[in-house]
């Protein structure tokens, strides 16, 4: 029985553990992926992976290493220098050192306030004194001396008290000498102090020692003259520390130290301490010699400080070695001077410092593109960076450069068999102006110019920290990011890419300008390859914007222009499914896109967002009165609440058509937001009535779309245009006055329930949007002349009304 219940027991103690450890890696499994999914987790990753690739493209040299040399050793060929190098000459710097070491002063810090000082300590300690006496001498006065033993049987407890008082006070007068001494910072022999005893430290000794103190306020005083720094100075710095001004002086003679200004003393008292008594002139002197500190001491911190400042600002003398420069001729001896060069241009010298090095791209890769990216988030309203947005980002920092730096170095090579052509000539060849047209077309006009700007400052670095090429890159960008926005046809981005090439040219030329050599075969081909390196810019760009939307899902004007095309699945399903939702989303484009025109918005993400905004109701097409063919409607039958249901969840299922169809997220997003939170009034009454007229009693949530409200002003200006042209539709006379009427107080209702609080679009923008909506209904819904009728009777013709203009007072529409 024991061993079939240890067994049994074993076996429950293994499944426990088997059920804890699935448990365990289940808690795992899960907390991983929830640090994976983290965003702030992926866009830390994707920054570091980024700083890191690029780290590596600007450290790694494709250039084939030099051979190991050694000093004396025979040259087995030409040794060119593959970049522009310095090496610095050790004795010129040296002596350079040596020669700024000559004008930099020793520093003292002059303290004029130290005089006030000291007056202030004699104050005080002179007071100190002379209260002590006079309590000595008040408990003196009221305590009787002696009178006969009936006096003294006389004396009462409180006169007792007095003389304990007195008594102690007076055991108390070593200590405040010792105080006094302490105070001032002096020592006084027994015959001194017993004389200002004498005196009872009177204003009279205190106010001419004072002025005897007085006459060193104006001396710059040492200590000592062994206190002055050794070696040969041109001068001395005197620092104020009370103003902070300098002063240097030329003339030694003109410092003191404590010895002279002892001496000044000596020969000023008799002016001074004329009048008194040997003995207190002897004192006043005695304490005032005693007194005195050095007011100017020597400040060795900020003068080495100085030196090393000076040694810093002078930096190395260096020698410029231009690329190509022969180093070392096949057949030579070679130099130390030229294994310094080698070591220079290779910049090989140890593991370690190589380690440096790197770390060293890494922090200015790092920064480089933090910082931007921070300024961006928080200055610029309209970036807004997604994961997607930073991969694709970070992709086009690491493999631009990194494609770039080859191709460089394969100009050498072209270079080598076609002499007359300079490598950085060749450079154009490449299709610098790519990335910026990438980023515009993908993203926006923000982000391209805040990328250009970066892109721009790592291609420099590549070019040997070439600020020229930077800025003709940063140019080039910036304007092949503006030629391909807005872009309504694939040609415009070949033109971009020739328009960016010729502003490369005229950039290549106006270098060749400043550095003097603007007439010659070099400035010729310059501007020939960068037109051809736009073209190739150009072609790239359209050649990868579909790869580029496969792979990051972006809706470029490109797709746009796809989408816009009326012989898409989607748009034929509608028009056989739902012709009047088909009729109504065109109208709602010719409407959106007219008014995109008029404030600045994408008119090509306006019209094709308004072509399948509605497309969800392909699924229950009947549902919907645009639909419905003067049948019975279905909502007849239906509660109020299931009706507004019905019409809700053609949001949902336009959304999940537009990610089968891959419509894209700006389209996806308009789908979602253009009924933002929008309440469906005619259900909602309904539901009302049907309950007495007693609102309370109806949730209104559920009569409201679940939103998004639109966040963009296209998704806002779709929400207009929908919610216009569903009313003026509806009008049985759409004259010019209730159009305008129907238009404005559209506007207004979406406008007061807050359903444009969260896009960009301002009043003015509502106010142009609604004289856009207003010409074209007029336009659409205009007035035809009168046919006869089929009796040969002619119909009655409507007197003509003036048009009116938005926000002009008008009638009630009837």
């Amino acid at each position: 029985m024991s061993k079939t219940k240890n067994g049994r027991g074993a076996r429950s103690y293994a499944k426990e553990a088997k059920a804890y450890a699935k448990e365990d890696l289940k808690t795992l499994s899960s907390t991983l992926v929830g640090i994976i999914s983290n965003r702030k987790v992926q866009l830390t990753c994707l920054l570091l992976a980024s700083v890191v690739f690029l780290s590596f493209v600007l450290f790694f040299s494709p250039f084939p290493s030099v051979e190991t040399l050694k000093v004396g050793s025979l040259a087995e060929r030409d040794i060119l220098a593959s970049r522009d190098i310095r090496v610095e000459d050790t004795r010129a710097t040296a002596f350079q050192k040596a020669e700024a070491l000559k004008k930099i002063y020793p520093v003292f810090n002059y303290d004029p306030t130290l005089v006030e000082e000291m007056e202030r300590k004699i104050h005080k300690a002179f007071a100190y004194m002379r209260d002590y006496f006079e309590d000595v001498l008040a408990l003196s006065s009221e305590v009787p001396s002696g009178a006969g033993e009936a006096r003294k049987e006389t004396l009462d407890s409180e006169k007792m008290t007095q003389q304990k008082r007195l008594n102690l006070l007076l055991q108390e007068e070593q200590k405040r000498r010792l105080t006094f001494e302490k105070m001032l910072g002096i020592h006084l022999s027994d015959s001194e102090y017993a004389l200002l005893k004498q005196e009872r430290f009177s204003p009279l000794i205190e106010r001419k020692l004072i002025q005897l103190i007085r006459i060193y306020k104006n001396h710059w005083v040492i200590r000592s003259r062994d206190d002055l720094p050794q070696g040969d100075f041109e001068g001395l710095i005197f620092h104020n520390m009370a103003t902070g001004k300098e002063t240097v002086i030329h003339d030694p003679d003109m410092i003191f130290d404590l010895e002279d200004m002892r001496g000044v003393f000596l020969s000023r008292s008799k002016e001074v301490l004329k009048g008194l008594p040997p003995q207190k002139k002897f004192l006043i002197l005695s304490m005032a010699q005693q007194i005195i500190r050095p007011n100017v001491i020597y400040d060795k911190v900020a003068t080495q400080e100085r030196i090393q400042k000076a040694m810093e600002e002078v930096g190395p003398v260096v020698k410029e070695i231009r690329k190509g420069d022969v180093i070392v001729r096949k057949g030579e001896r070679i130099t130390q001077e030229q294994i310094e060069k080698l070591y220079a241009m290779e910049n090989r010298t140890s593991g370690l410092w190589k380690v440096v090095m790197f770390v060293g791209f890494f922090l200015i890769t790092f920064l480089t593109i933090y910082i931007p990216y921070d300024f961006s988030l928080k200055n610029i309203r309209k970036i807004k960076f997604q994961t997607r947005d930073l991969l694709f980002l970070g992709i086009l920092l690491v493999a631009f450069p990194l494609a770039l730096k080859f191709y460089y170095y394969i100009s050498y090579a072209i270079k080598a068999v076609f002499p007359v052509l300079e490598a950085r000539v060749l450079l154009f060849l490449f299709p610098v102006a790519a990335a910026g047209m990438f980023v515009r077309i993908a993203l926006n006009s923000e982000i391209a110019l805040v990328f250009s700007v970066v892109l721009s400052m790592f291609f420099a670095v590549v070019i040997d920290s070439s600020a020229s090429f930077g800025m003709i890159v940063f140019l080039m960008n910036i304007l092949g990011a503006e030629l391909v926005s807005r872009c309504e046809k694939r040609s415009k981005v070949l033109w971009a890419g020739i328009a960016t090439g010729a502003l490369g040219g005229v950039l290549i030329a106006a270098d060749r300008m400043i550095q003097g050599s603007f007439i010659s075969y070099t400035t010729g081909w310059g501007i020939l390859f960068s037109i051809v390196g736009g073209f190739i810019s150009g072609v790239l760009v359209l050649g990868f914007t579909p790869l580029l939307e496969t792979l990051f899902g972006y809706t470029t004007d490109i797709k746009l222009l796809e989408l816009a095309n009326l012989d898409h699945p989607l748009l034929k399903e509608m028009i056989l499914k739902a012709p009047g939702t088909y009729h109504h989303s065109i109208m709602v484009a010719s409407l959106a896109e007219a008014a995109a025109r008029d404030i600045g918005a994408h008119p090509i993400l306006v019209r094709v967002g308004a072509y399948y905004h509605d497309i969800g109701k392909i699924k229950k097409p009947l549902y919907f009165i645009e639909n419905q063919q003067g049948g019975d409607n279905k909502h007849d039958k239906l509660s109020p609440s299931m009706s507004s249901l019905i019409l809700i969840s053609h949001v949902k299922e336009g959304v999940e058509l537009a990610k089968a169809y891959r419509l894209g997220s700006e389209i996806i997003d308009i789908i979602q937001q253009h009924h933002g939170t929008s309440l469906i009034r005619y259900f909602y009454n309904k539901a009302v009535e049907a309950a007495g007229g007693n609102a309370e009693e109806i949730d209104e949530k559920i009569f409201r779309y679940p939103g998004p409200k639109p966040q963009t002003r296209e998704a806002g200006l779709i929400m207009l245009a929908d919610a216009v042209e569903a009313t003026a539709k509806s009008l049985d006379a759409p004259t010019p006055a209730r159009i305008t009427t129907i238009v404005q107080e559209t506007i207004n209702r979406i406008f007061l329930d807050g359903q444009l609080d969260e896009c960009e679009l301002t009043l003015k923008n509502l106010h142009q949007i609604a004289d856009r909506f207003r010409i074209v209904l007029m336009a659409i819904f205009h007035h035809r002349i009168d046919y006869p009728s089929m009796e040969g009777k002619e119909v009655k013709k409507e007197k003509g009304e003036k048009w009116p203009t938005y926000g002009q007072k008008i009638g009630k529409v009837a």
